[in-house]
C-alpha cells in the first residue's frame, strides 16, 4: 500500500512539474523573456518585502515610543540614559524609514498587488509562446510580452515620481504663512513643452511625438497617432532594411505595443482645421527584437494592397515612394474595370495626406488639382479585374492591379514595384 502511495505521489509531482514548465528554455527568444520575467518577479517581491520591513519598523517605533513615555514617569537612575538611547533609536528608525525606502508601505503594497496581476498576464503570454510557430507570430508574442512588462516598469517609476518629459508648472501666488495656487484665466491654450520636445528617451522607454492637421478633430487625432507610430517603427527598422517602406505588420505591432501618454490640440483659426499632437511611449525592449523577417527579401517586390472607395484619395507607400491612388469609377457596362489614378505624392498641389490616410474628394475637385500637375507626375489607366497594368512614374516602374466590387462601389487596389 505504501509503495502504491509513493508511486502516486511521484507521478503527481511529475505532472505538476510538467504543467508548470512554460516552455523549453533552450529557445533564445523565450530565454530572454523568461529572464525578464524572473527579474520582474524579484522586483515585485522586493516591494512586498520593503512594505513588510516598513510595517515592522513602524511597530518597533511605536513600541519604543511607548517605552520612552513610560520611563519618563520613573526616577530610577538607570531610566534617564535608557530613555535617551531609546529616543535616539526612535529618531534613527524614523529617518531610516523616510530616506531608505522608495515609498510608504501602503504605496508599496498597492503597487505590488497591481504588479502581481500583470505578472500573471506575463506568465500567460509566456505560456502562449511556441518555438515552432511562424517568426511573425513569435514577434507578436515578444512585443506583447515586453509591452506588458513595461507596465510594471512604469509602476516602479510612478513610485519614484519619475516622468521623462518637460512639464509646465502652474504659476503660484505666495503670501503670508500659506501658499495659494492660483490658476489664471488664459486667452489661449498653453502649448505643453512635450509638443516641441521631439524624441526623448530614458533607460526604460522612448517617447515620440506625432502631429497632424485635418479638417475634423477625429481625423487629426487618428493621423497624429499614425504619425507617432510611424516614427517609432522607423527606429526599429534593421540597418540592412533602412530606406525601404515600413511593413504594415510592423506598424500594427508597434501600435499595439505602445502607450499614448499625452495628447494636445489647437484650432487653426481662420483655416477651420485642427492641429493635433500625440505623445507615444515605446518600451526600449522592442529594439532588441529581430524584425528582419517582416521585411521582404532583396529582389522581392513589396506589394501594397488597399481597399479604396470610389471618389476617395489614398496615400500608399510602395518601396520608398509615396504615392496617391484615386479610384474614379467602375462603369456599369464594364463592372470588371476600374478607372485608377496613381500620383506622385510630392507633386500633389492640394492638402497633403499622411501615409495610409484617405480622404473623400469629388471628381471635379480632383480633376482641377490634377490639371495643375505635370503629365509625368501621375498616371491614369483602366485596370481590368486581376490584370496587371504597368506604368512609369518619376523614372520608376510600377504595376497596379484591381479586384473590383462594382455593387459596393469600391475596389481592392494593389501597387507593386515592377521587377
Amino acid at each position: 500500500m505504501s509503495r502504491v502511495y509513493c508511486l502516486s505521489l511521484v507521478f503527481a509531482v511529475g505532472c505538476f512539474a510538467v504543467n508548470n514548465s512554460v516552455q523549453t528554455p533552450g529557445d533564445p527568444k523565450f530565454a530572454h523573456m523568461r529572464a525578464d520575467y524572473d527579474k520582474q518577479v524579484e522586483i515585485v517581491d522586493g516591494w512586498s518585502s520593503k512594505a513588510s520591513q516598513q510595517i515592522a519598523l513602524a511597530v518597533a517605533i511605536g513600541v519604543f515610543g511607548l517605552l520612552v513615555g513610560a520611563l519618563q514617569g520613573t526616577t530610577k537612575a538607570w531610566a534617564r540614559p535608557l530613555t535617551v538611547c531609546l529616543g535616539i533609536l526612535v529618531s534613527m528608525l524614523t529617518l531610516l524609514t523616510k530616506t531608505v525606502y522608495p515609498a510608504d508601505s501602503r504605496t508599496l503594497e498597492r503597487s505590488g498587488l497591481i504588479a502581481r496581476s500583470k505578472l500573471n498576464d506575463l506568465l500567460q503570454i509566456l505560456d502562449s509562446y511556441d518555438a515552432a510557430a511562424q517568426p511573425i507570430a513569435q514577434i507578436q508574442i515578444e512585443a506583447a510580452y515586453f509591452a506588458k512588462s513595461a507596465e510594471i516598469d512604469q509602476i516602479g517609476q510612478g513610485m519614484l515620481g519619475i516622468d521623462a518629459g518637460p512639464t509646465r508648472s502652474q504659476p503660484k501666488s505666495r503670501g503670508g504663512l500659506f501658499e495659494v495656487t492660483v490658476v489664471y484665466a488664459q486667452s489661449k491654450p498653453v502649448r505643453p513643452g512635450w509638443v516641441s520636445s521631439g524624441t526623448q528617451a530614458d533607460k526604460l522607454g522612448t517617447f515620440f511625438v506625432g502631429d497632424a492637421v485635418a479638417g475634423s478633430l477625429d481625423q487629426a487625432k487618428d493621423w497624429s497617432l499614425d504619425d507617432a507610430v510611424r516614427k517609432a517603427a522607423g527606429t526599429l527598422v534593421p540597418p540592412k532594411n533602412r530606406g525601404s517602406a515600413i511593413p504594415e505588420k510592423l506598424l500594427t505591432i508597434v501600435k499595439g505595443s505602445c502607450e499614448t501618454v499625452d495628447t494636445w490640440f489647437n484650432v487653426e483659426k481662420g483655416q477651420g482645421t485642427f492641429h493635433y499632437f500625440t505623445r507615444l511611449r515605446m518600451t526600449n525592449e522592442l529594439k532588441s527584437l529581430d524584425l528582419s523577417v517582416l521585411f521582404p527579401a532583396p529582389g522581392v517586390a513589396a506589394c501594397v494592397p488597399s481597399r479604396i472607395d470610389e471618389g476617395w484619395l489614398t496615400h500608399l507607400v510602395v518601396g520608398v515612394s509615396h504615392l496617391y491612388v484615386y479610384l474614379e469609377s467602375q462603369m456599369k457596362s464594364t463592372p470588371d474595370v476600374a478607372e485608377v489614378y496613381v500620383l506622385a505624392a510630392e507633386s500633389w498641389p492640394g492638402e497633403p495626406l499622411p501615409p495610409s490616410a484617405t480622404r473623400k474628394i469629388g471628381y471635379e475637385a480632383f480633376r482641377s488639382q490634377v490639371n495643375k500637375m505635370s503629365a509625368s507626375s501621375y498616371a491614369k489607366g483602366a485596370v481590368r479585374n486581376n490584370k496587371e497594368l504597368t506604368f512609369v512614374l518619376g523614372g520608376k516602374s510600377y504595376q497596379v492591379k484591381a479586384e473590383t466590387h462594382f455593387l459596393k462601389r469600391f475596389a481592392v487596389v494593389t501597387l507593386c514595384p515592377a521587377v
